[in-house]
Protein backbone atom coordinates (compact mmCIF):
# COMPACT_ATOMS: atom_id res chain seq x y z
CA UNK A 1 0.00 0.00 0.00
CA UNK A 2 2.50 2.65 1.10
CA UNK A 3 5.02 1.57 -2.55
CA UNK A 4 1.04 2.34 -4.47
CA UNK A 5 1.41 6.10 -1.75
CA UNK A 6 4.40 6.67 -2.89
CA UNK A 7 4.30 5.91 -6.43
CA UNK A 8 0.83 8.64 -7.14
CA UNK A 9 2.91 11.29 -4.98
CA UNK A 10 6.21 10.96 -7.32
CA UNK A 11 3.27 11.26 -10.36
CA UNK A 12 1.95 14.10 -8.52
CA UNK A 13 5.23 15.93 -8.06
CA UNK A 14 6.31 15.02 -11.78
CA UNK A 15 2.93 15.78 -13.25
CA UNK A 16 3.63 19.30 -13.67
CA UNK A 17 6.54 18.46 -15.38
CA UNK A 18 4.82 16.72 -18.37
CA UNK A 19 2.45 18.40 -19.38
CA UNK A 20 2.62 21.16 -22.47
CA UNK A 21 4.31 24.90 -20.78
CA UNK A 22 1.71 27.33 -21.94
CA UNK A 23 1.93 30.71 -21.79
CA UNK A 24 4.98 33.48 -21.66
CA UNK A 25 6.30 36.16 -24.49
CA UNK A 26 9.30 35.54 -26.39
CA UNK A 27 10.70 38.13 -27.67
CA UNK A 28 12.84 37.81 -31.14
CA UNK A 29 15.62 40.09 -31.95
CA UNK A 30 15.95 40.10 -36.03
CA UNK A 31 17.94 42.57 -38.35
CA UNK A 32 16.42 44.47 -41.23
CA UNK A 33 18.05 43.14 -44.13
CA UNK A 34 16.41 45.64 -46.68
CA UNK A 35 16.01 42.33 -48.63
CA UNK A 36 12.18 40.88 -48.99
CA UNK A 37 12.99 37.17 -49.26
CA UNK A 38 16.00 37.15 -46.50
CA UNK A 39 15.88 35.56 -43.03
CA UNK A 40 13.99 38.89 -41.15
CA UNK A 41 11.37 38.71 -43.60
CA UNK A 42 10.61 34.92 -43.57
CA UNK A 43 10.75 34.88 -40.29
CA UNK A 44 7.63 37.72 -39.74
CA UNK A 45 5.86 35.27 -42.34
CA UNK A 46 5.95 32.15 -40.73
CA UNK A 47 4.53 33.79 -37.97
CA UNK A 48 1.26 34.75 -39.57
CA UNK A 49 1.69 32.49 -42.23
CA UNK A 50 1.47 28.45 -42.87
CA UNK A 51 3.13 26.60 -45.51
CA UNK A 52 1.14 24.73 -47.73
CA UNK A 53 4.02 21.65 -47.01
CA UNK A 54 6.98 21.91 -44.82
CA UNK A 55 9.92 19.72 -44.54
CA UNK A 56 10.66 17.74 -41.39
CA UNK A 57 14.57 18.56 -39.65
CA UNK A 58 14.48 14.65 -41.69
CA UNK A 59 13.74 15.87 -45.10
CA UNK A 60 10.11 14.01 -44.73
CA UNK A 61 7.44 15.95 -46.52
CA UNK A 62 4.21 16.77 -44.12
CA UNK A 63 1.33 19.46 -44.24
CA UNK A 64 -0.85 20.98 -42.07
CA UNK A 65 -3.49 21.71 -44.83
CA UNK A 66 -3.65 18.74 -46.62
CA UNK A 67 -4.85 15.50 -44.63
CA UNK A 68 -3.78 13.12 -48.05
CA UNK A 69 -2.80 13.91 -51.42
CA UNK A 70 -2.42 10.93 -54.28
CA UNK A 71 -1.49 11.09 -58.24
CA UNK A 72 -3.01 9.94 -61.12
CA UNK A 73 -0.89 10.25 -64.12
CA UNK A 74 -0.44 13.88 -64.25
CA UNK A 75 -3.22 15.01 -62.02
CA UNK A 76 -2.22 15.52 -58.10
CA UNK A 77 -5.20 15.57 -55.87
CA UNK A 78 -4.95 17.46 -52.00
CA UNK A 79 -7.88 17.01 -50.24
CA UNK A 80 -7.95 19.89 -47.54
CA UNK A 81 -7.92 18.82 -43.57
CA UNK A 82 -11.78 19.03 -42.63
CA UNK A 83 -12.86 21.56 -39.91
CA UNK A 84 -9.51 23.91 -41.23
CA UNK A 85 -10.07 27.24 -40.03
CA UNK A 86 -8.39 30.83 -40.40
CA UNK A 87 -7.29 32.94 -37.16
CA UNK A 88 -10.66 34.74 -36.93
CA UNK A 89 -13.05 31.12 -36.96
CA UNK A 90 -13.80 31.40 -40.85
CA UNK A 91 -13.24 28.11 -43.03
CA UNK A 92 -10.08 27.84 -45.44
CA UNK A 93 -11.25 26.75 -48.78
CA UNK A 94 -9.87 24.88 -52.01
CA UNK A 95 -10.57 27.82 -54.23
CA UNK A 96 -7.83 29.61 -51.27
CA UNK A 97 -5.48 27.07 -51.97
CA UNK A 98 -5.25 27.85 -55.83
CA UNK A 99 -5.14 31.28 -55.25
CA UNK A 100 -1.93 31.11 -52.99
CA UNK A 101 -0.25 28.92 -55.46
CA UNK A 102 -0.84 31.61 -58.82
CA UNK A 103 0.19 34.04 -56.57
CA UNK A 104 3.31 32.45 -55.40
CA UNK A 105 4.39 30.99 -59.17
CA UNK A 106 4.00 34.19 -60.81
CA UNK A 107 6.28 35.89 -57.98
CA UNK A 108 10.34 36.14 -57.79
CA UNK A 109 10.48 33.63 -54.36
CA UNK A 110 12.37 31.29 -54.64
CA UNK A 111 11.19 28.52 -55.95
CA UNK A 112 8.47 30.14 -58.16
CA UNK A 113 10.21 29.03 -61.06
CA UNK A 114 10.91 25.42 -61.06
CA UNK A 115 6.95 25.33 -59.08
CA UNK A 116 5.54 27.62 -62.40
CA UNK A 117 7.43 25.49 -64.75
CA UNK A 118 5.87 22.20 -63.59
CA UNK A 119 2.50 23.36 -63.37
CA UNK A 120 -0.22 23.28 -66.04
CA UNK A 121 -3.33 24.07 -64.60
CA UNK A 122 -4.78 24.35 -60.97
CA UNK A 123 -8.43 23.71 -60.06
CA UNK A 124 -10.33 22.71 -57.36
CA UNK A 125 -13.27 20.65 -56.61
CA UNK A 126 -15.33 21.48 -53.79
CA UNK A 127 -16.12 20.85 -50.90
CA UNK A 128 -12.39 19.93 -50.33
CA UNK A 129 -10.29 19.13 -53.08
CA UNK A 130 -7.63 20.65 -55.12
CA UNK A 131 -6.59 19.02 -58.13
CA UNK A 132 -3.07 20.18 -59.94
CA UNK A 133 -2.01 19.05 -63.17
CA UNK A 134 1.62 18.73 -64.34
CA UNK A 135 4.01 18.81 -67.17
CA UNK A 136 5.24 15.72 -66.54
CA UNK A 137 5.77 13.58 -63.42
CA UNK A 138 6.79 15.41 -60.89
CA UNK A 139 7.32 15.22 -57.22
CA UNK A 140 4.95 17.90 -57.01
CA UNK A 141 4.42 17.97 -53.00
CA UNK A 142 8.17 18.48 -52.96
CA UNK A 143 8.10 21.58 -55.16
CA UNK A 144 5.30 22.85 -53.01
CA UNK A 145 7.57 22.40 -49.74
CA UNK A 146 9.23 25.88 -50.01
CA UNK A 147 9.28 28.08 -47.28
CA UNK A 148 8.20 30.79 -49.21
CA UNK A 149 4.86 29.01 -50.67
CA UNK A 150 2.38 30.65 -47.71
CA UNK A 151 -1.28 29.90 -47.25
CA UNK A 152 -2.12 33.72 -48.05
CA UNK A 153 -5.65 35.40 -48.40
CA UNK A 154 -6.13 38.93 -47.56
CA UNK A 155 -6.49 40.42 -43.99
CA UNK A 156 -6.83 35.99 -42.72
CA UNK A 157 -4.01 34.56 -40.33
CA UNK A 158 -3.11 30.59 -41.07
CA UNK A 159 -0.10 30.94 -39.30
CA UNK A 160 0.61 30.31 -35.74
CA UNK A 161 0.48 33.39 -34.35
CA UNK A 162 -2.42 36.50 -34.98
CA UNK A 163 -0.96 40.39 -35.72
CA UNK A 164 -2.05 42.14 -32.45
CA UNK A 165 -0.23 45.65 -33.21
CA UNK A 166 2.76 46.34 -34.65
CA UNK A 167 5.36 43.58 -34.34
CA UNK A 168 3.37 41.82 -31.52
CA UNK A 169 1.58 38.46 -32.54
CA UNK A 170 -0.66 36.21 -29.87
CA UNK A 171 -1.19 32.69 -30.01
CA UNK A 172 -4.14 31.66 -33.10
CA UNK A 173 -6.23 28.93 -31.32
CA UNK A 174 -7.15 27.56 -34.92
CA UNK A 175 -3.86 26.66 -36.10
CA UNK A 176 -4.05 23.54 -37.99
CA UNK A 177 -0.84 22.39 -35.63
CA UNK A 178 -1.78 23.11 -32.80
CA UNK A 179 -1.95 26.07 -30.46
CA UNK A 180 1.37 27.57 -29.95
CA UNK A 181 2.68 26.80 -26.48
CA UNK A 182 3.60 30.80 -26.41
CA UNK A 183 1.23 33.45 -25.58
CA UNK A 184 2.62 35.68 -27.72
CA UNK A 185 5.84 37.11 -29.88
CA UNK A 186 7.16 40.16 -29.87
CA UNK A 187 9.54 41.39 -32.98
CA UNK A 188 12.42 43.78 -32.23
CA UNK A 189 14.57 44.94 -34.72
CA UNK A 190 18.14 46.54 -32.86
CA UNK A 191 20.04 48.86 -35.12
CA UNK A 192 23.35 45.73 -35.09
CA UNK A 193 23.78 41.95 -34.76
CA UNK A 194 24.85 42.39 -30.95
CA UNK A 195 26.79 39.71 -29.48
CA UNK A 196 25.13 38.37 -26.91
CA UNK A 197 27.34 35.83 -25.88
CA UNK A 198 28.33 37.79 -22.96
CA UNK A 199 25.02 39.06 -22.31
CA UNK A 200 23.09 38.12 -18.78
CA UNK A 201 20.57 35.27 -19.01
CA UNK A 202 21.48 34.49 -22.60
CA UNK A 203 23.35 31.21 -22.89
CA UNK A 204 26.39 31.16 -24.72
CA UNK A 205 26.51 28.62 -26.57
CA UNK A 206 23.71 29.01 -29.78
CA UNK A 207 21.16 26.89 -30.51
CA UNK A 208 21.04 27.05 -34.38
CA UNK A 209 22.71 28.76 -36.69
CA UNK A 210 22.43 29.61 -40.74
CA UNK A 211 24.43 30.82 -43.40
CA UNK A 212 23.92 32.77 -46.59
CA UNK A 213 26.59 34.64 -48.93
CA UNK A 214 28.18 38.17 -48.67
CA UNK A 215 28.16 39.34 -51.87
CA UNK A 216 29.88 43.44 -53.04
CA UNK A 217 28.56 45.23 -55.99
CA UNK A 218 30.23 47.89 -57.18
CA UNK A 219 29.00 50.49 -59.67
CA UNK A 220 30.51 50.30 -63.46
CA UNK A 221 29.64 53.82 -64.06
CA UNK A 222 31.88 54.70 -60.98
CA UNK A 223 34.92 52.92 -62.73
CA UNK A 224 36.59 56.21 -63.71
CA UNK A 225 36.51 58.13 -60.88
CA UNK A 226 36.82 55.42 -58.28
CA UNK A 227 39.84 53.35 -58.53
CA UNK A 228 40.05 49.82 -59.80
CA UNK A 229 43.16 48.82 -57.82
CA UNK A 230 41.50 49.94 -54.69
CA UNK A 231 38.43 47.20 -54.95
CA UNK A 232 41.11 45.09 -55.77
CA UNK A 233 43.26 45.60 -53.28
CA UNK A 234 40.58 45.76 -50.37
CA UNK A 235 39.26 42.29 -52.00
CA UNK A 236 42.99 41.03 -51.84
CA UNK A 237 43.43 41.46 -48.24
CA UNK A 238 40.50 39.96 -46.85
CA UNK A 239 41.66 37.50 -44.55
CA UNK A 240 38.65 35.62 -44.00
CA UNK A 241 38.89 32.05 -43.15
CA UNK A 242 35.71 31.16 -45.00
CA UNK A 243 36.03 32.97 -48.50
CA UNK A 244 33.41 32.20 -50.91
CA UNK A 245 35.62 31.08 -53.78
CA UNK A 246 34.94 26.96 -51.96
CA UNK A 247 31.06 27.80 -52.57
CA UNK A 248 30.71 29.30 -55.70
CA UNK A 249 31.22 27.66 -59.43
CA UNK A 250 34.67 28.29 -61.30
CA UNK A 251 33.83 30.40 -63.46
CA UNK A 252 33.04 33.20 -61.39
CA UNK A 253 35.23 32.55 -58.24
CA UNK A 254 38.25 32.10 -60.39
CA UNK A 255 37.31 35.75 -61.84
CA UNK A 256 35.73 37.28 -58.38
CA UNK A 257 37.78 35.94 -55.85
CA UNK A 258 41.27 35.11 -56.34
CA UNK A 259 42.56 38.00 -57.07
CA UNK A 260 46.47 38.54 -57.46
CA UNK A 261 48.26 40.04 -53.92
CA UNK A 262 48.97 43.48 -54.70
CA UNK A 263 52.44 45.16 -53.45
CA UNK A 264 51.31 48.46 -51.35
CA UNK A 265 54.48 50.37 -52.56
CA UNK A 266 53.17 50.16 -56.14
CA UNK A 267 49.80 50.78 -55.23
CA UNK A 268 49.70 53.56 -52.82
CA UNK A 269 50.54 56.34 -55.29
CA UNK A 270 47.34 54.93 -57.46
CA UNK A 271 44.72 55.21 -55.05
CA UNK A 272 43.37 58.89 -55.08
CA UNK A 273 39.45 57.94 -55.07
CA UNK A 274 37.44 56.97 -51.43
CA UNK A 275 35.43 53.83 -51.42
CA UNK A 276 31.88 54.21 -49.88
CA UNK A 277 30.48 51.12 -49.29
CA UNK A 278 26.68 51.01 -48.26
CA UNK A 279 26.04 48.08 -45.94
CA UNK A 280 22.70 46.68 -44.47
CA UNK A 281 21.66 46.61 -40.86
CA UNK A 282 21.90 42.54 -41.28
CA UNK A 283 25.93 42.88 -42.54
CA UNK A 284 26.57 45.64 -40.03
CA UNK A 285 28.68 42.98 -38.05
CA UNK A 286 31.30 43.00 -40.39
CA UNK A 287 31.78 46.46 -40.39
CA UNK A 288 34.77 46.68 -38.14
CA UNK A 289 36.50 44.27 -40.00
CA UNK A 290 36.23 46.19 -43.51
CA UNK A 291 37.69 48.86 -41.38
CA UNK A 292 40.63 47.27 -40.29
CA UNK A 293 41.22 45.54 -43.46
CA UNK A 294 41.17 48.77 -45.70
CA UNK A 295 43.15 50.30 -43.25
CA UNK A 296 45.86 47.72 -43.53
CA UNK A 297 45.54 47.80 -47.61
CA UNK A 298 45.89 51.64 -47.50
CA UNK A 299 42.47 51.90 -48.95
CA UNK A 300 40.36 54.92 -48.33
CA UNK A 301 36.89 53.22 -47.31
CA UNK A 302 33.87 55.00 -46.04
CA UNK A 303 31.26 52.54 -44.64
CA UNK A 304 27.97 54.08 -43.89
CA UNK A 305 24.42 51.59 -42.52
CA UNK A 306 21.55 52.19 -45.39
CA UNK A 307 17.73 50.41 -45.21
CA UNK A 308 18.88 50.40 -48.85
CA UNK A 309 21.88 50.07 -49.92
CA UNK A 310 21.21 49.10 -53.82
CA UNK A 311 18.82 52.35 -53.54
CA UNK A 312 22.02 54.89 -52.51
CA UNK A 313 24.12 52.67 -55.33
CA UNK A 314 21.85 53.44 -58.13
CA UNK A 315 21.18 56.91 -56.39
CA UNK A 316 24.75 57.95 -56.34
CA UNK A 317 24.98 58.11 -52.70
CA UNK A 318 27.43 55.43 -52.63
CA UNK A 319 29.71 53.73 -55.00
CA UNK A 320 29.34 49.85 -53.63
CA UNK A 321 27.12 48.28 -51.55
CA UNK A 322 27.42 45.11 -49.35
CA UNK A 323 24.54 42.53 -49.48
CA UNK A 324 23.43 39.21 -47.94
CA UNK A 325 22.79 36.34 -50.76
CA UNK A 326 19.11 36.61 -52.21
CA UNK A 327 17.57 34.52 -50.63
CA UNK A 328 18.51 32.03 -47.24
CA UNK A 329 17.13 29.07 -49.14
CA UNK A 330 17.36 28.23 -52.69
CA UNK A 331 16.62 25.74 -55.25
CA UNK A 332 18.22 25.05 -58.36
CA UNK A 333 21.46 27.00 -59.36
CA UNK A 334 19.71 28.35 -62.04
CA UNK A 335 17.25 30.24 -59.82
CA UNK A 336 19.65 30.87 -58.10
CA UNK A 337 21.16 32.80 -60.77
CA UNK A 338 17.99 34.54 -62.13
CA UNK A 339 16.82 35.34 -58.82
CA UNK A 340 20.20 37.16 -58.15
CA UNK A 341 20.04 39.29 -61.27
CA UNK A 342 16.46 40.47 -60.52
CA UNK A 343 16.49 40.84 -56.84
CA UNK A 344 20.06 43.38 -57.39
CA UNK A 345 18.57 44.62 -60.99
CA UNK A 346 22.08 43.70 -62.47
CA UNK A 347 20.49 44.35 -66.11
CA UNK A 348 20.43 48.00 -64.68
CA UNK A 349 24.52 48.51 -65.52
CA UNK A 350 24.60 45.35 -68.22
CA UNK A 351 20.79 45.32 -70.13
CA UNK A 352 22.19 42.02 -71.73
CA UNK A 353 21.77 40.32 -68.67
CA UNK A 354 17.89 40.70 -68.99
CA UNK A 355 18.64 38.38 -72.13
CA UNK A 356 20.61 35.97 -70.49
CA UNK A 357 17.79 35.70 -67.47
CA UNK A 358 15.02 35.19 -70.00
CA UNK A 359 17.28 32.41 -71.52
CA UNK A 360 17.95 30.74 -68.20
CA UNK A 361 14.63 30.65 -67.35
CA UNK A 362 13.23 29.41 -70.90
CA UNK A 363 15.40 26.73 -70.73
CA UNK A 364 14.83 25.42 -67.21
CA UNK A 365 13.05 22.23 -66.82
CA UNK A 366 13.65 21.60 -70.58
CA UNK A 367 17.41 20.33 -71.68
CA UNK A 368 19.80 20.27 -68.71
CA UNK A 369 22.58 20.29 -70.59
CA UNK A 370 22.15 23.66 -72.55
CA UNK A 371 20.97 25.00 -69.11
CA UNK A 372 24.38 24.18 -67.34
CA UNK A 373 26.14 26.03 -70.34
CA UNK A 374 24.05 28.94 -70.40
CA UNK A 375 24.67 28.82 -66.17
CA UNK A 376 28.02 28.81 -67.01
CA UNK A 377 28.60 31.30 -69.91
CA UNK A 378 25.86 33.41 -67.20
CA UNK A 379 28.76 33.69 -64.51
CA UNK A 380 31.67 34.28 -66.84
CA UNK A 381 29.84 37.41 -68.38
CA UNK A 382 28.64 38.44 -64.92
CA UNK A 383 32.66 37.83 -63.67
CA UNK A 384 34.55 39.02 -66.57
CA UNK A 385 32.47 42.45 -66.08
CA UNK A 386 34.16 43.00 -62.51
CA UNK A 387 31.30 44.32 -60.81
CA UNK A 388 29.90 41.87 -58.44
CA UNK A 389 31.80 40.29 -56.14
CA UNK A 390 30.92 37.16 -53.50
CA UNK A 391 33.23 37.81 -50.61
CA UNK A 392 32.37 35.29 -48.07
CA UNK A 393 30.03 32.90 -46.66
CA UNK A 394 28.41 34.36 -42.92
CA UNK A 395 27.46 32.53 -40.23
CA UNK A 396 24.44 33.79 -37.88
CA UNK A 397 23.62 32.25 -34.58
CA UNK A 398 20.75 31.55 -33.04
CA UNK A 399 20.34 32.41 -29.60
CA UNK A 400 17.77 31.24 -26.89
CA UNK A 401 17.61 32.65 -23.62
CA UNK A 402 17.39 29.67 -20.80
CA UNK A 403 14.13 30.10 -19.53
CA UNK A 404 12.70 28.98 -23.07
CA UNK A 405 13.10 25.54 -24.58
CA UNK A 406 14.23 25.25 -27.78
CA UNK A 407 11.64 23.97 -30.52
CA UNK A 408 13.93 22.75 -33.18
CA UNK A 409 14.18 23.52 -36.62
CA UNK A 410 12.71 22.46 -39.84
CA UNK A 411 15.09 20.93 -42.76
CA UNK A 412 15.97 24.39 -43.96
CA UNK A 413 17.01 25.54 -40.68
CA UNK A 414 14.27 28.05 -40.19
CA UNK A 415 13.71 27.76 -36.28
CA UNK A 416 10.09 26.73 -35.56
CA UNK A 417 8.71 28.88 -33.04
CA UNK A 418 5.63 28.03 -32.43
CA UNK A 419 7.05 24.85 -30.65
CA UNK A 420 9.05 27.18 -28.22
CA UNK A 421 8.13 26.55 -24.89
CA UNK A 422 8.82 27.61 -21.03
CA UNK A 423 11.15 25.56 -19.63
CA UNK A 424 9.73 24.55 -15.92
CA UNK A 425 12.82 24.46 -13.28
CA UNK A 426 12.43 23.45 -9.65
CA UNK A 427 12.97 26.15 -6.77
CA UNK A 428 16.58 25.53 -6.01
CA UNK A 429 17.55 26.34 -9.63
CA UNK A 430 17.22 30.15 -9.47
CA UNK A 431 15.31 32.30 -11.62
CA UNK A 432 15.84 33.68 -14.93
CA UNK A 433 14.42 36.00 -17.34
CA UNK A 434 10.80 35.41 -19.00
CA UNK A 435 12.76 37.30 -22.01
CA UNK A 436 13.63 35.08 -24.88
CA UNK A 437 16.67 36.87 -28.09
CA UNK A 438 16.68 35.16 -31.42
CA UNK A 439 19.78 36.30 -33.90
Amino acid sequence: MRKIALFFLVLFIIFPYTRPRYGGNLKVELPISGNPVFWDNLIKDSLIYVNLFYLNAGGKVGSFIFSRWWNEENKWYFQLREGLLYGDGTPVLPRDVANSINSFINGNEPGALALKRAIVSIGVKPPDQVIIETSAQKNLPLLLSTPYLFLKKEDKSSGPFLSSGVDTYKANPFFAGGRPFLDSVTLVYPPQIPDLSFTQGISPKPVSSFKYMVYLLVSPRKWRKLSRRAIFSLLSAIPWEKKADSYLPSQLSQFSVDFPVLRLRKVRGLIRRKIIISVSPVLSMLIPEIEKISSLARVKVEVKLSEDPLDDLFSGRCNAALFPSQAVFVGSEGEELVGMINQYRLSNFYPYLTKLSTKLTVLMGKDERKLQSSISSTYEYIASREFFFPLAMATQPVYLNESFLWGGVDFYGRPLLWRIRRALRLPHEGKTSSSTQNN
